[in-house]
């Protein structure tokens, strides 16, 4: 495995961009603001306050780790790929997730006592849940508890590396009107995923409790009462609108405070 440093100087060669300064910014606008680091899928752009992704690449490892411009000051994002809950404790992966996230650790980027968000989930559910109940013949529930407990274990996991830890519990995507794109993969009716995500959220805010970590979800909010997701809060059938900070509690807990 190449160092970081070595990492670093090839992405420099390849005219990829100046990774190390925009990471250098990065850090000290979290640092100044003391902001919450959110870090997992391309879900995190949604704590970037904007209605369109504009990415900024902080670093090269594995692949690369994106933030983005920033309106909302309490939130630093880190989209490190499309990473799974299912993968999130395991190295070598596709995405080099974990991987990722050591990178961001010992480049300082996250050090001890730093409330950390992770966003994962959405994706398992969107495209694999349904289609590992199908092929294993199981039902969808103990499809999310087998991803829920790898999931847990690294949660844990960063928790026992010093990490103040939460997890934004996972959004409902792709109305059956919406058609999948080969970026945006998804497998089941709408419905049935919906209900996966409900049961994911409700599952994980009771292992959350259990390990005293932070639990913040809006996804019952995005489902209305037929079992739908309410269109006018996505921008592109998958992704959050900013219009859905409107769905985020006055009082919900983002590490004590709103």
């Amino acid at each position: 495995m190449r160092s970081v440093l070595i990492q670093d100087f090839i992405d420099f060669l390849r005219g990829a961009g100046h990774s190390g300064i925009e990471r250098k910014k990065w850090v000290k606008r979290h640092r100044e603001n003391n902001s919450i680091i959110v870090i997992g899928d391309s879900h995190t752009y949604f704590f970037s306050g904007q209605e369109v992704i504009r990415p900024r690449k902080i670093g090269y490892h594995h692949g690369v780790i994106n933030s983005s411009e920033n309106l909302l000051s309490e939130f630093s994002p880190v989209h490190i790929g499309p990473v799974l809950a299912y993968n999130s404790n395991k190295y070598g992966t596709k995405t080099r997730g974990r991987e990722k996230v050591d990178y961001l650790i010992k480049k300082r980027m996250i050090e001890r006592g730093a409330r950390v968000l992770f966003c994962y989930g959405e994706i398992d559910i969107r495209n694999h849940v349904v289609r590992q109940a199908e092929n294993q013949g199981i039902a969808m529930e103990r499809v999310v508890d087998k991803v829920l407990a790898n999931y847990l274990s690294f949660l844990v996991s960063m928790k026992e590396e010093g990490f103040r830890v939460a997890c934004w519990g996972p959004t409902p995507s792709f109305p059956d009107t919406e058609k999948p794109s080969d970026e945006l993969p998804s497998h089941g009716d709408e419905i049935t995923r919906n209900k996966a995500t409900l049961y994911f959220n409700e599952r994980l805010e009771n292992l959350c409790q259990q390990n005293n970590l932070v639990f913040v979800s809006i996804a019952e909010k995005l489902i209305d009462e037929r079992g739908r997701i309410r269109q006018d809060y996505f921008v592109d059938g998958c992704h959050l609108s900013h219009k859905a900070w409107s769905l985020v509690d006055a009082g919900a807990s983002f590490f004590g405070r709103a």
